[in-house]
């Protein structure tokens, strides 16, 4: 091959991985720690809930019709039951503290199994948060059955720990056993009004009292 051909050729394949690199999108920069954000000063702007069902039909794995089911029998955690948990809110500074000791917080929720809070946009000096969390199965039923003392005893169980969406548990209990026998019912919010206000009552009918 002449030198002019191996120009030509060597022009050709230049002028091809010029093209294709035209045609790459071009990366978005990295946003911020939120470390890094806290120490230029940022002010939290929008608050994004994003709440996730059981299981991602997404994912392949987990696009079954069993897994389809129950996401359809499962009632979505609210994103106001979210929001009542968050110790900040649009307008306050970034707190690395505050941002952790939330995911602590709602991590602490039986019907959560994944919580992420995470930047999704940076301007001008204000920073828009994703909380993004992932439902668990929350409907809890139980049995059980024993003998000691010459008499059975058994317990029979319904728990829901995400009434509706709301974080709400209600659970309500058929109990039998040597010493008594009776109903109990129970109901509680970890949160009720906001992130460190919790509320329970409970009540039990016995056959010896209540």
């Amino acid at each position: 091959m002449t030198l002019s051909r191996w120009a030509l050729a060597l022009l050709l394949a230049c002028n091809a991985i010029g093209r294709a690199a035209a045609q790459e999108p071009a990366k978005k920069p990295a946003l911020p720690s939120f470390a890094e954000l806290e120490a230029a000063g940022a002010v939290i702007g929008e608050v994004r809930i994003n709440t996730q069902n059981i299981f991602d039909l997404d994912d392949p794995r987990e696009n079954s019709a069993l897994y389809r089911l129950a996401n359809r029998l499962h009632i979505r955690t609210r994103p106001r039951a979210i929001e009542r948990e968050l110790l900040f809110q649009p307008g306050d500074r970034v707190s690395v503290r505050r941002i952790e000791e939330t995911e602590r917080v709602l991590r602490a929720n039986d019907h959560l199994y994944d919580v992420v809070i995470e930047p999704v946009a940076w301007r001008d000096g204000v920073v828009d948060i994703e909380v993004r969390t992932h439902d668990t199965w929350s409907f809890q039923p139980g049995i059980s059955f024993g003998r000691g003392g010459g008499k059975n005893s058994g317990e029979i169980s319904l728990k829901e720990q995400n009434l509706l969406g709301t974080g709400i548990s209600v659970g309500l209990a058929r109990v039998s056993n040597v010493d008594r026998s009776g109903t109990e019912f129970a109901v509680s919010s970890r949160h009720a009004f906001g992130a460190w206000t919790g509320l329970s009552y409970s009540i039990a009918d016995f056959d010896d009292g209540r």
